[in-house]
């Protein structure tokens, strides 16, 4: 096993060590939505949130729209995309002209996700019926696997080749792309399942356009609680109830006014 050089005085490992045996961990907010180390999360049996977190869950982010058309990294195969006879350029094929058809839905003011939903047709060159959601789930793909490249990460890199990874363009809003193809999907099962009926647009996706600038797509999502199970009080004299409910979703939300 490599282990990095600094391992013994890296203050990230002296800290999951004292966590190990700690009554008190204190975390900024990004932690309620990021993954936290297996010695953390066991130790932590209720938690304590000081002030407005909504930000850290109720997320927006924008992605330029000429970013759907940019060049991604190939993805790499699975055993069940060589059984179904899927090349990786025919995950490639598929993402741009699902890049194509929602760029165009966007730009012409209509739902890219109501227009991915109606969409099918016959390759040319399989013969096979390809309908929208495969084409989303297809860019989806590329996007998802292409978050592996972080696994070229390794100890002892020296900083020209952790800045020659980061430097890559095939990863220039990866994450963000990935995003807006999983609420695509998202709405279009939505259609499908009949859980989202008439001619509603996704209120998730919307374009910006700025005179003088070019397009760029407004994207807004809600994060994930890692610890929703755990007990949780928080200190806020300025919290929105009904913006806590929705953060919350089904779970029961108790409120506790304090005459100050």
């Amino acid at each position: 096993e490599e282990v990095c050089v600094h391992r013994d005085v890296c203050p990230v490992w002296t800290q999951l060590e004292l966590a190990r045996t700690a009554d008190l961990i204190l975390m900024p907010h990004a932690y309620l939505t990021a993954s936290l180390p297996k010695p953390v999360s066991e130790r932590i049996g209720a938690i304590v949130i000081d002030e407005r977190f909504w930000p850290e869950i109720a997320r927006t982010a924008f992605l330029p729209i000429e970013a759907l058309r940019m060049a991604r990294k190939l993805p790499f195969l699975l055993k069940t995309d060589r059984r179904n006879g899927m090349a990786a350029m025919d995950y490639v094929i598929n993402r741009d002209r699902a890049a194509d058809l929602a760029i165009k839905a966007l730009l012409a003011g209509e739902c890219p996700a109501r227009a991915l939903a109606s969409y099918v047709y016959k390759s040319s060159l399989s013969k096979k019926t390809i309908n929208g959601l495969e084409l989303v789930q297809a860019a989806k793909t590329i996007c998802g696997r292409a978050k592996f490249s972080a696994l070229a990460v390794r100890p002892n890199m020296s900083a020209a080749e952790v800045d020659a990874l980061l430097a890559r363009p095939e990863a220039d809003h990866l994450m963000i792309e990935w995003r807006f193809w999983s609420i695509v999907e998202d709405a279009i099962l939505a259609y499908r399942s009949g859980k989202r009926r008439g001619e509603g647009r996704e209120r998730r996706i919307k374009l910006l356009q700025a005179e003088g600038q070019e397009p760029q797509i407004r994207i807004s999502w809600r994060g994930k609680f890692v610890l929703a199970n755990r007990p949780t009080f928080l200190l806020d004299a300025s919290a929105d109830e009904r913006i806590l409910r929705k953060l919350y979703g089904s779970r029961p939300v108790r409120v506790h006014r304090v005459d100050a």
